[in-house]
């Protein structure tokens, strides 16, 4: 231990030093990144070389990326998202249907409407409305806009505040109320010119004058309808008396501790006995006749959009594992072909994190590429479906391309091509790179030899020269990997002229030599 060398005083103190860390570690970083821009810029060159690979490959994965990525954004946009209203969950949709057995779902007369806020006990509160079309003297031009009469208690039910003004009152919505309208978001600016004013100002309605009240935020809608226009419910009571008479639509929202199941348990028990709980004998609900039937509010705007999606959205997904088994494909094919690269850089002192690395980034960048054009034909494909269905496909408005599946897309393909891009180093072991090259085909096999001993005739003039600079660098560790490289001397007799051929000949023997000791045999000087 008393021969052991001592740092110089003070030394240890400068190496604690922050500052002197800081300064390390920054020549660290730059030195990381350098490598970085290197191996990008070698992948970069190595796909334009293979530019039929390299399009064929960017295209398989643009396609499968681009194809997942717009429809499972509308998948999410339309089934997976709650809708846009607080506890969305609570909200349901309640139709009656006719004859037993049979499907589908009707409007609900207002004495059924009545009666059924007087005796359920599974809604907090049931609101009810009608969707039509009015004529609107807009600033510019008459215009023909979806309105609902809505009463005050469907507003009480959505729980969405105005974005300006206020709802309907209770009182407002009933018989002989006043001449009232609310405005969409959308027609206030568009329509309207964005006045701030508006709330207080009359429009003009198929005809008659009616004071603005209010205006609803952005984006809000009813049953996916784009309502514009929102006018009171005003029934007459006398309409009680006419219980066939089926028109409303009707929504109702739970009570905070009651399920769906337990609602819909009660309101079957209910149509059993609905005659004898409001005391009505005609057109009565009877059960397997004339039932009442509820179901959430999602479930009533996608309808059966949403089997169509989810089918849509498994051939998709089938076509990306397609497009990643065919970048699998196409990249063990070009490891065949690359398996003579490796073998010459691993002889010429590659290493193997080097190669890793260049490999690795070549796979990160051909996914990448093909993720920037799926990118675009994603995009391209929403703004397609929105277009060209913006009233046949459910919550249309709510569907733009989706970051998260972008990301998962953009990850199995970066995993795909790395994973498949390393192959050819699996197939080079650090001592059987001679192996490699002289397994490397039988196909241009005279001429690579050729070029491969016209390679070692060119470097034996500088053998000589070469071998003291060779023992300093190994003294001052060179750049690359100096393992499993050798080294061979040729010397000519003192005295004896030089002959025609004995060049050639030197580096056929050199060669010669070179393969024997790659494939693990020594042969005598």
């Amino acid at each position: 231990m008393s021969g052991a060398r001592r740092a110089p005083d003070g030394l240890d103190d400068d190496i604690r030093d922050p500052l002197v860390k800081e300064d390390t570690r920054r020549v660290w970083v730059w030195a990381w990144l350098d490598e970085i821009v290197h191996d990008v810029r070698y992948a970069l060159r190595t796909l334009r070389k293979s530019a039929g690979f390299t399009t064929v490959a960017v295209l398989t994965l643009a396609l499968g990326i681009g194809a997942n990525t717009a429809i499972f954004s509308v998948v999410n946009a339309v089934i997976l998202q709650p809708l846009g209203y607080p506890e969305p969950a609570q909200l349901q949709f309640l139709t009656t249907r006719f004859g037993r057995g049979e499907s589908g779902r009707s409007s609900v007369s207002p004495a059924e409407y009545w009666e059924l806020t007087e005796i359920n006990h599974s809604f907090s509160v049931v609101g009810a409305f009608v969707i039509g079309e009015v004529n609107l003297a807009a600033r510019d031009r008459p215009r023909r806009v979806t309105q609902a009469t809505v009463n005050a208690e469907l507003l009480e039910a959505l729980a969405v505040q105005p974005e300006h003004g206020r709802w309907f009152r209770r009182e407002e919505t009933r018989a002989g109320g006043p001449a009232l309208v609310m405005l969409s978001y959308d027609l206030w600016q568009s329509g309207l010119g964005a006045r701030e004013d508006m709330v207080g100002r009359t429009i003009e309605v198929d005809g008659a004058m009616r004071e603005v009240i209010g205006i609803m935020p952005a984006g809000f809608d009813l049953m996916d309808r784009h309502v514009e226009l929102w006018l009171p419910l005003q029934l007459a009571p006398a309409i009680r008396q006419y219980r066939a008479s089926h028109f409303l639509s009707v929504l109702g929202r739970l009570k905070d501790h009651v399920t769906p199941v337990q609602a819909e348990a009660e309101l079957a028990s209910l149509v059993a006995s609905w005659g004898e709980r409001v005391g009505a004998s005609a057109h009565v609900f009877t059960p397997g006749e004339h039932v009442m039937q509820m179901e959430s509010l999602q479930d009533a705007i996608v309808g059966s959009a949403r089997r169509v999606l989810w089918v849509l959205q498994a051939a998709v997904g089938l076509v990306l594992l397609i497009a990643c088994a065919n970048l699998a494909n196409l990249l063990l094919a070009r490891a065949g072909t690359r398996r003579r690269e490796l073998a010459v850089r691993t002889a010429l002192g590659a290493s193997r994190g080097r190669l890793l690395r260049q490999f690795a980034m070549e796979g990160i960048v051909l996914s990448l590429l093909g993720a920037a054009l799926g990118l675009g034909l994603a995009w391209a494909g929403v703004r397609t479906l929105t277009v060209a269905y913006p009233r046949g496909l459910p919550r249309v408005a709510d569907v733009a391309v989706d970051p998260a599946v972008l990301g998962f897309a953009m990850l199995l393909s970066v995993l795909t091509g790395v994973a498949f891009g390393l192959v050819p180093l699996l197939q080079v072991s650090a001592a059987g790179f001679g192996r490699l090259l002289k397994d490397a085909g039988t196909r241009g096999a005279t001429s690579a030899r050729r070029v491969r001993g016209a390679l070692v005739v060119g470097r034996l003039p500088g053998v000589a020269r070469g071998g003291d600079r060779a023992h300093r660098g190994r003294r001052s560790r060179p750049g690359r990997a100096a393992r499993g490289a050798h080294e061979a001397t040729a010397r000519r007799p003192s005295g004896a002229p030089p002959r025609r051929g004995s060049c050639e000949g030197a580096g056929r023997a050199f060669a010669r030599a070179a393969r024997g000791v790659d494939g693990g045999e020594r042969r005598a000087p």
